[in-house]
């Protein structure tokens, strides 16, 4: 169950990043990159705990960066943060 509500908040990502027209072409292609990340992984063969930790410390840094501009956006890559976790990454 973890792994197919993690894939659903990326295609509920995906849509809100086709929906916004204010952030920066930056922000969006570093979304983008995570999202795919979190796809490859969950997809994937399982990973190295390092590779785990790199992905969470990325989305932490996206959250503080648009906590206050995209609430949703946010919310969507905090519960990718906790489905992670329960998937022990």
């Amino acid at each position: 169950m973890p792994k197919a509500a993690l894939l659903k908040r990326l295609d509920e990502l995906h849509a809100e990043l086709n929906s916004v027209r204010d952030l920066d072409a930056e922000s969006i292609e570093a979304l983008q990159r995570l999202a795919g990340d979190i796809r490859n992984l969950v997809e994937g063969p399982p990973v190295e705990p390092s590779q785990g930790e790199a992905l969470g410390a990325s989305l932490r840094e996206q959250i503080e960066q648009l906590e206050s501009e995209y609430p949703l956006a946010t919310r969507l890559l905090s519960q990718m943060t906790d489905v992670l976790g329960l998937l022990g990454i």
